[in-house]
């Protein structure tokens, strides 16, 4: 009976047995056919269709670009062109500019200062000689430290005739002094009395002094040079000094007092007050080297 069964089944269909894969091969995939070359475009043969425009090639850095050139050209050509044209203008302007500068302010209304020369380089920075019809500053130059170096020379001396008890604060009477005492030493020199007064505070300025350095409690001098500010406040006060022990309790007038010392001073009198006390200090220096 069971072989009857079978015999009436239909039979089923044999499947194709795979062959067993091998470990570790591949299964062989078809080649691709291989590209064919291209043929080389012969020179100067044009493509079909618009050929796409060249890049500009960048400008390198630190280079403007075509348009900042031609505007700098432009602004250059309109310089050269106005430089042309200004020649003949600055060449007429120029005069009336140098008129201006050799009609400054005189002093007093009398004395050039432009005339004046500082033949000491040592204290040239200090003495100004800035032009001023009135030597009067009105103490703008009071407040700020070491700003005396900037006041007028004649102002200062002016100032300096004021520091004692005959002519404190009376500014009007040490200019009137100052003006008299120029006018005489122009008589009697023939110079510019700012000249004079300039080669004075030269001469009378001491470049070397003592001062004082202790040791285990005793005083020793020791000498040092003279600062140029210094030199110069010393010599205005040497100057002011002479004049006022000349004419102090004396008939002599205070002006003529003053032209004399400057005088003097200027040519490096030893027997004026102000050299005379500017050569004992340097001696006390020197003997303390």
């Amino acid at each position: 009976m069971a072989d009857e069964e079978t015999k009436g089944t239909p039979a089923e269909p044999v499947k194709e047995a795979k062959a067993p894969k091998m470990e570790g091969a591949k299964a062989a995939k078809p080649e691709k056919p291989a590209r064919k070359p291209k043929a080389p475009k012969p020179e100067g043969a044009k493509t079909e269709g618009a050929e796409k425009p060249a890049r500009k090639p960048k400008a390198p850095r630190g280079e403007k670009p075509a348009k900042g050139e031609k505007a700098a050209e432009k602004i250059l050509e309109k310089v050269i062109a106005e430089a042309a044209e200004k020649p003949e203008a600055s060449a007429e302007a120029a005069p009336a500019k140098e008129k201006e500068e050799k009609t400054p302010r005189l002093l007093f209304n009398r004395w050039d200062l432009n005339e004046v020369e500082v033949t000491d380089p040592g204290i040239r920075r200090y003495i100004n000689l800035q032009s001023m019809i009135v030597p009067h500053s009105s103490g703008r130059l009071s407040t700020q430290q070491f700003a005396k170096g900037e006041m007028l020379i004649v102002e200062r001396l002016i100032n300096r005739l004021m520091q004692n008890e005959m002519n404190t604060g009376k500014k009007h009477r040490a200019i009137r002094i100052t003006r008299e005492a120029f006018e005489t030493v122009h008589r009697k020199t023939k110079k510019n009395p700012v000249q004079v007064l300039v080669d004075a505070v030269a001469q009378a300025g001491p470049r070397e002094e003592t001062v004082r350095l202790k040791y285990g409690g005793i005083n020793v001098p020791k000498s040092v040079d003279t600062a140029p500010l210094r030199r110069v406040n010393t010599a205005l006060m040497f100057i002011c000094q002479g004049v006022y022990s000349a004419s102090h309790k004396h008939k002599k007038y205070v002006s003529d007092c003053l032209a004399d010392e400057l005088i003097a001073a200027s040519k490096g009198d030893t027997k004026c007050y102000s050299v005379g006390k500017k050569e004992e200090r340097e001696r006390v220096a020197k003997a303390s080297r």
